[in-house]
């Protein structure tokens, strides 16, 4: 019912959701906070509004719930309702209503990846299409319009904004890169411009990991084991950070100096260093201030990109003061601390869930918020 301000951007913008059943209630929480700041036009009127939203489908019950809301599925839907993904329905509720993992590896492996592929996938498609496009976690919050904010900092640096390929918020994961940098690119909120370098980035990352699924099941997990041990994590965010990180980045503040990184030694391909742990040094931490932007350039062949990284302290990835589960005094500590940041003008998107309590779990993360 809120009318918004219908102004969220001067030119036209695409926001891209991806969303399944387990996570419909936090998709009508999201919506709320993005109706309230941008207006519904966006919604049900996109021709009038500058800017658009998509909601690509993960399952099939997820139709019904939007007809609810008067919302259709994006045509991009069908990726995952495709037969080409894993029968795991029974694995996605188990998790997502916060179970624990299940014990075959390998079928939980092969069902994560093939979805954060298949998100790849849809994306890369959707810049085909000769649009920008915003990806949002349906956790990261709108508390008040990011635009303006984004197209200041891109002021700062007219001469190098035709070359910004990729605009991010900030996190901590992969924790590879993340050691080395002081932060890394988080797809909660994340701008990739319609640009040679984003589509060629994406492509890279596929072609590669098509390679593997051709191998099997069995080749993939052990790709992706950790010294025989552990499993990494893979996803969308752990594959573009990590190939960025095999290209040497050298970040700037946008108003100040330059903060090159020390030259990496390793000659190790993308593939044969995206999966092993990168070992951590005393090198300088160039992203450290949480209220500056950050510039980094990175040489793509012969041209160069420019990546930006959003000030964590408009853009806020990690909100607590205490741990997602503590006392009654910390929970306490926790909610003002959110309640201020949710008041302040400055808190552009709040993207406060983090960590292995609340990762890919939809009723954890419903707990919390």
């Amino acid at each position: 019912s809120y009318e918004g301000n219908d102004a969220c951007m001067t030119k036209p913008l695409h926001i891209v959701v991806f969303v399944d059943s387990m996570f419909f209630p936090l998709f009508q929480n999201w919506l709320l906070y993005f109706v309230r700041v941008c207006g519904s036009a966006s919604i049900y009127s996109p021709s009038e509004s500058n800017i658009s939203l998509e909601i690509v489908c993960v399952d099939q019950d997820i139709s019904a719930k939007l007809d609810f809301l008067d919302l259709r599925c994006s045509k991009y839907s069908s990726h995952f309702l495709s037969n080409s993904l894993p029968s795991a329905s029974p694995f996605r509720q188990h998790v997502n209503s916060g179970g624990r993992f299940l014990r075959d590896e390998e079928q939980e492996l092969a069902f994560r990846s093939s979805l954060w592929v298949v998100r790849m996938r849809v994306i890369r498609s959707m810049l085909n299409e000769n649009r920008d496009i915003v990806l949002c976690d349906v956790d990261a919050l709108w508390n008040n319009d990011p635009f303006p904010s984004i197209s200041s900092i891109l002021s700062f640096s007219y001469q190098d904004s035709a070359k910004v390929a990729i605009i991010s918020s900030q996190g901590k994961w992969p924790p590879e890169v993340s050691d080395r940098w002081g932060s890394a690119l988080c797809m909660g909120f994340i701008l990739l411009r319609n640009s040679e370098y984003s589509r060629s980035l994406l492509d890279g990352i596929l072609s590669k990991w098509t390679a593997l699924e051709e191998q099997g099941p069995s080749s993939m997990a052990q790709m992706l084991k950790i010294d025989g041990k552990g499993w990494v994590r893979w996803d969308d965010q752990y594959a573009i950070n990590m190939a960025l990180f095999q290209s040497p980045v050298a970040w700037k503040p946008i108003e100040g100096r330059s903060q090159a990184l020390p030259k990496r030694t390793s000659k190790r391909s993308w593939w044969d260093s995206a999966f092993a742990k990168v070992q951590t040094t005393d090198a300088p931490k160039p992203l450290l201030n949480a209220s500056l932007a950050y510039l980094g350039k990175v040489q793509a062949q012969a041209n160069t990109a420019h990546l930006v990284l959003l000030p964590r302290n408009s853009f806020v990835r990690h909100c607590l003061l205490h741990p997602f589960h503590g006392n009654m005094t910390q929970k306490l500590a926790n909610r003002d601390r959110v309640a201020a940041l949710l008041e302040d003008d400055q808190t552009k998107i709040i993207h406060c869930i983090g960590g292995m309590r609340t990762s890919g779990s939809a009723i954890n993360k419903i707990k919390f918020l």
